[in-house]
């Protein structure tokens, strides 16, 4: 890769579409931090083409307010090449969501069960279900698992994911209106209907969102006891239910039913709020107030790693220490048997004074951050 100055690159619209949409809110923070540092981070171009592989919201930002730009061009043997070049980039985003992840996990099961350069019906079409690998043939589910760190049965539910999410969208409905808001079961559901004003409807049901609340992602064990030696005593789970505190132990909890939202919340807080919009910025928003009114002495809070979102900010901003944890989190069934991994990361905010016991705590689970009095920063490595 070199950097170098050249003409605009050209914007191949359907590499653009593979991209997941960013919200207003992530727009916005970045056009601000380009505005305020420049374009840190350069344009990836396809050397060979001269098309735009990555940074398409960081050009427009750049060309509307006149900031300058750097290029990095790399070499790609052809348009599949680039193609999977552009969706493995974007499933190692932190900040991925998880419906998002699956489509792009589709896409490449797609784009690699398709020979380079094999036309439709060519007689070699039985090889398009399989890659050829050092003289052995492997599934093309299987090789987009090792490629991508996940397991192959979670490849082949992010391809019937993304059948359905096609099939609503030739209904007439805009992903834009159910991806990362409701339930990948009522997704699926909805795409069976007959008519798109069955599928809106249940598209359109309250669904449970994925905290600690749903019956089918409790936090794991050795996480919770990471955070009961730091806290030593959970006072109060503000987003939880009666399986989850089973093992979270907390002398309080709240349900869905009670929404912690509404609910004073006091001393040491353990919570795993639900990972949508917009539960997860008022759990958080609720603890950070607590804890900077003094209600609250010590809080572990586990989120994706959504460092650019603002209450990503909010949270990071007050906390003392935190802990991205390593790989991705294998979040427990009603069964208590391990999930197959998130498709994002995560992280544990350390709201408090304790910073030592978190460091000694959690370095086991991952990279730990702290920072002192004089916010400098220092890392703690597992």
């Amino acid at each position: 890769m070199t950097s170098t100055a050249m003409s605009r690159p050209t914007i191949h619209e359907p590499f653009k579409k593979l991209i997941p949409r960013q919200s207003d809110e992530e727009f916005n923070l970045l056009e601000e931090s380009i505005l305020k540092e420049g374009c840190r981070e350069a344009l990836v171009v396809w050397k060979e083409s001269k098309i735009l592989l990555d940074g398409h919201t960081r050009l427009t930002i750049c060309e509307t307010h006149k900031v300058p730009y750097t290029i990095v061009e790399i070499s790609l043997k052809d348009m599949v090449a680039a193609e999977q070049w552009i969706i493995r980039n974007q499933l190692g985003r932190r900040n991925l969501k998880p419906d998002d992840a699956k489509l792009l996990l589709a896409r490449l099961y797609a784009s690699l069960k398709k020979p380079h350069g094999a036309p439709s019906g060519n007689a070699n079409a039985s090889a398009s279900k399989q890659i050829s690998q050092n003289d052995t043939f492997v599934s093309t589910a299987e090789e987009v698992a090792k490629q991508t760190g996940v397991s192959e049965a979670t490849v082949h539910r992010a391809v019937q994911f993304s059948k359905a999410v096609d099939a609503l969208e030739k209904a007439g409905i805009d992903s834009d209106e159910f991806l990362n808001q409701v339930s990948n079961k009522a997704v699926m559901e909805a795409a069976k209907q007959s008519t798109p004003e069955a599928a809106r409807a249940v598209l359109n049901k309250p669904h449970q969102t994925q905290g600690t609340g749903n019956n089918e992602w409790y936090t794991p064990p050795d996480i919770i006891e990471a955070a009961r030696e730091v806290l030593k005593i959970i006072n109060v789970d503000p987003a939880s239910c009666e399986k989850a505190n089973e093992v979270v132990q907390a002398d309080i909890f709240y349900t869905e039913k009670d929404d912690g939202r509404t609910k004073d919340i006091k001393g040491n807080v353990w919570m795993n709020p639900p990972f949508s919009q917009p539960e997860v910025s008022q759990f958080v928003e609720k603890v950070c107030k607590a804890y900077e009114g003094g209600d609250v002495s010590q809080a572990c809070i586990l989120t994706n790693n959504c460092t650019e979102t603002v209450w990503g900010q909010r949270l990071l901003k007050i906390s003392s220490g935190v802990c991205f944890i390593t790989g991705r989190v294998k979040f427990l069934d009603t069964e208590g048997s391990p999930r197959t991994g998130a498709l994002q990361g995560q992280m544990v905010c350390y709201l408090g004074t304790n910073t030592e016991d978190f460091t000694s705590s959690f370095e086991k689970l991952g990279v730990v951050l702290k920072t002192t009095k004089e916010t400098e920063c220092h890392i703690t490595k597992n």
